[in-house]
């Protein structure tokens, strides 16, 4: 999941609000004390992978659920889907489907990763998994606007993004130009540089659209 680490229930999620960083305290703070920040989305980040079972449909079924957290202030994106080779995975494990997502929200982050975790639950993936083992739905939560967060739970954004092609490529097709907080490239130029590093090809495996 998300976080890469044994937290991987949502009720171990919830404990943990009380060890929140400092900066994220400050940013709940300011949801409660300063109304016009309550009330306004936040535009999230998240990929989505699958390399058991029904691929494209574990994919399709998170992107409906997913849609089901967007709050419709703005455009719900969906990139292409593309096929992957397994990076960091155990030997013989199967080609991923991934795809990326982007959606406003007025969920706290934690609370938003203990959605993300009951939804990969809920797809088939247990609570308590090998480590980068094949699975149904994998959900990681790459950003959240322009918040910086390093807590026991959650690294915003998440610290992988940018060594990733899998996760780069499909985030080009939505949000080019997004730049991320500390990159020092937008997401599509980044996404060429790791492609011109790696010998990644620029026209990577399109299996499909969401539908």
């Amino acid at each position: 999941m998300t976080c890469r680490t044994c937290w991987n229930s949502a009720d171990g999620l919830a404990r943990r609000h009380e060890s929140t960083t400092k900066e994220y305290l400050i940013f709940q703070l300011l949801r409660v004390f300063v109304p016009s920040c309550e009330s306004t989305p936040m535009r999230a980040g998240i990929a989505l992978g699958s390399n058991l079972g029904d691929r494209l449909g574990h994919l399709r079924e998170g992107r409906r659920r997913l849609l089901a957290l967007h709050d419709g202030s703005g455009p719900f994106l969906c990139s292409k889907i593309y096929e992957t080779t397994p990076v960091d995975c155990p030997d013989g494990s199967p080609p991923f489907l991934n795809a990326a997502i982007e959606l406003s929200t007025q969920t706290p982050p934690l609370d938003l990763l203990a959605e993300l975790l009951r939804i990969e639950t809920e797809s088939g993936r247990p609570p308590h998994h090998e480590f980068h083992g094949p699975r149904t739905l994998d959900l990681d939560f790459l950003y959240y606007d322009n918040l910086r967060l390093s807590h026991t739970t959650l690294t915003l954004p998440h610290d992988g993004i940018f060594d990733r092609h899998f996760v780069l490529k499909p985030l080009a097709d939505i949000c080019p130009e997004r730049v991320l907080p500390n990159a020092l490239h937008s997401i599509r130029t980044s996404c060429d540089i790791l492609e011109e590093k790696s010998g990644q090809p620029k026209s990577s495996n399109f299996v499909s659209f969401f539908l």
